[in-house]
């Protein structure tokens, strides 16, 4: 027997966790559901603002975005066809060919005489040729062109200071690397120059000249093709390893090469990024394409490398523009600590439970942890991270026996001695505790349905209301109203269950004051009319005048008259009459509440004030209730050293009197 008890006792905690745990996931996922919205709009909002603003940095640094989120690493963006936007790509390789008009002008027929003198050795009138023709008005093309030759020509005259004059003219009029077909001459120049100088010994120059075009190469890259960049940076690469022996290793010139080196790795892996993506963009081609842009946001974890890259998708098709896809790759713990933490911790569950986000494959469960969750949508953004809901103390998890209590272990060794002493009482104490067990399931069950029933309202209300489907105003108002009158619900029955815990665990406290009980329950009364359109009830009220103020809190009275009223309002019929009367009793201020209702069976008005008790019988089954509200009334009275008289027959009605002392 004592074994079939504590069988009895462990199936009951595992029956309240697994109810309070399935409540605890259905409103968990509520909240995550707003997470992931607040989170996807601000990915649609700073996706728009650089789009449209082209928020990148100048061309100093054109491989990193500036964006002030810091929960985005970087930002792609791609254009109708899944050609790179954002960060520019390298430039297509083209064969050479000159498309200028004026190929058969007679000013380029002079430039090609002067390639012509250069091809045949006549150097000298090669030179003489380009100082005339740059003196005239010419194209950049054209004088990076002339002045190619003029360098060559000088150089294989021996006159070397020629030669690097042409060569900074060359850098000075194509600064950014623009005329790279066929050639990047002013690549060409830069090496020619740093050659120059470290035959006239000036290795510090040298290297400064380098630094410059190294920087000039990696700000500009987009402007050369990918093998014309691949040929500079080797060339580049085996220059700077040659200065290493005359370097200052704690110098500023080696500061600044590693800072370049740095960036160029940084240039790299964008690029390589951006290519993974593309392939990946090119596999949603069925998503992508489609008539009707998706209104949503595509989230993915692509491998790159090494590294999985948390990214989210946005379409931004805004006509008469063309589409773009934009592509944010999202760094994950710092959007847990702008938007998940946060959610989280400021949600309805966070007043009673302890709620962190930990690594399923770093970190073990705490032995206080109730369940586990993982995101929605977005999970594939935090795969490895896991929402732990772990029980507090003096929480709701106690107060619905959901740990083991010393108690139940107390109540187990009890059962152990009972058996002991006799079987009889065993028995008599067993049948006991399945009662009670079988009330408090009852009771978490008809909670969690009243919970459930004005919480899925006023969402469906509000999501109405969200997304423009009700357009007239008189329906918005009436929407609004039941918002209101579901809210008003719900707080009603939470406040329920708060003050039934805080008397549980005797930690109710009560702030008498002298007051007006007519003007209570009259505006009680009112309150309480406002939510029963729907039963068309009539309150009849009765104030017997003239009436004494009594000592008593204003707020607890309030809640006990609201109980008596909404208990006559449930098991009456529609259009019977409720009647509301405050009078004089032997020294007691009496408040009556009268129904004309099922009534009360005589067998069960003796235990109709015990915690979680409800009558057995059809139809009261059929009323949804929780078993407290009646236990309220009785402990708020004897707080206030009254008492709660009970007057009822089956088919006609009840009569519930409130009896508070006048005197005191």
């Amino acid at each position: 027997m004592s074994y079939v008890g504590l069988r009895s006792i462990a199936r009951e905690q595992e029956l309240q966790r697994g109810l309070l745990i399935q409540g605890i996931g259905r409103s968990l996922g509520f909240e995550i559901d707003g997470i992931e919205q607040r989170l996807e709009e601000a990915e649609k909002h700073t996706a728009r603002e650089f789009l449209f603003s082209r928020r990148v940095l100048p061309p100093s640094n054109p491989e990193k975005v500036n964006t002030p989120d810091p929960w985005i690493e970087r930002v792609f963006v791609f254009d109708a066809f899944l050609n790179l936007q954002i960060p520019p790509p390298f430039a297509a390789e083209r064969l050479e060919r000159d498309a200028s008009p004026l190929r058969e002008s007679l000013r380029q027929r002079r430039i090609d005489q002067v390639r012509q003198l250069e091809l045949k050795g006549d150097f000298g009138a090669a030179v003489s040729s380009c100082q005339q023709i740059l003196t005239e008005h010419l194209s950049l093309r054209s004088k990076v062109v002339l002045n190619t030759y003029l360098a060559r020509s000088a150089a294989a005259l021996g006159n070397r200071l020629l030669a690097r004059r042409a060569y900074d003219a060359i850098i000075r009029a194509d600064s950014t690397l623009l005329i790279s077909q066929p050639i990047p001459y002013a690549a060409f120049a830069w090496f020619e120059v740093v050659d120059d100088l470290l035959n006239q010994g000036r290795a510090s120059d040298a290297l400064q000249k380098t630094t410059q075009f190294y920087r000039c190469l990696l700000d500009f890259y987009y402007h050369l093709s990918s093998s014309q960049y691949d040929y500079f940076s080797r060339k580049l690469h085996s220059l700077t390893k040659s200065f290493e022996r005359t370097i200052d290793p704690g110098g500023e010139a080696r500061t600044t090469l590693i800072s370049l080196e740095e960036r160029e790795r940084l240039l790299a892996n964008t690029l390589r990024q951006a290519e993974e993506i593309r392939s990946w963009l090119r596999t949603q081609g069925g998503v992508l394409y489609v008539r009707n842009p998706p209104t949503g946001i595509i989230h993915h974890s692509l491998p790159v490398g090494e590294r999985t890259l948390p990214i989210s998708l946005i379409s931004i098709d805004d006509p008469p523009g063309p589409r773009h896809w934009v592509v944010l790759v999202v760094l994950p713990e710092e959007v847990q600590r702008e938007f998940v933490l946060p959610g989280l911790q400021s949600g309805d569950l966070a007043d009673g439970f302890d709620i962190t986000l930990r690594r399923d494959s770093s970190q073990r469960a705490s032995q206080t942890e109730l369940a586990s969750f993982t995101m929605n949508k977005t999970s594939v953004l935090f795969p490895s991270s896991v929402i732990s809901v772990s029980a507090r103390q003096t929480t709701t998890v106690e107060i619905l026996g959901v740990q083991t209590s010393l108690l139940s272990i107390g109540f187990g060794v009890l059962v152990v001695g009972i058996v002991l002493l006799g079987i009889l009482i065993i028995y008599r104490d067993i049948r006991r505790e399945e009662e009670l067990s079988s009330m408090k399931s009852e009771f978490i069950s008809n909670v969690s349905h009243e919970l459930k029933t004005p919480i899925a309202a006023i969402r469906m209300l509000a999501d109405n209301l969200r997304q423009s489907r009700v357009p007239e105003e008189a329906r918005k108002m009436e929407y609004y109203h039941l918002i209101s009158k579901e809210s008003a619900r719900l707080s009603h029955l939470i406040e329920n269950i708060l003050d039934f815990a805080r008397i549980e665990e005797k930690r109710k406290a009560y702030h008498l004051e002298r007051c007006d009980v007519s003007s209570l329950v009259s505006e009680t009364v009112r309150q309480f009319t406002s939510l029963m359109e729907e039963k068309s009830q009539r309150i009849e009220m009765t104030l017997e005048e003239p009436l004494p103020e009594v000592l008593a809190d204003p707020e607890a009275l309030a809640l006990a008259l609201f109980n008596l009223l909404d208990n006559a309002a449930k098991y009456s019929e529609k259009e019977s009459q409720i009647n509301v009367r405050v009078l004089r009793n032997d020294g007691f201020l009496c408040i009556e509440v009268e129904d004309h209702g099922v009534g009360i069976p005589k067998k069960d008005q003796a235990r109709i004030f015990e915690k979680f008790y409800r009558v057995q019988r059809d139809a009261g089954k059929r009323i949804p209730g929780s078993g407290i509200g009646l236990t309220l009334i009785k402990e708020i009275a004897e707080a206030h050293n009254g008492r709660v008289e009970l007057k009822s027959d089956t088919g006609a009605g009840s009569t519930f009197r409130l009896m508070l002392p006048t005197g005191g």
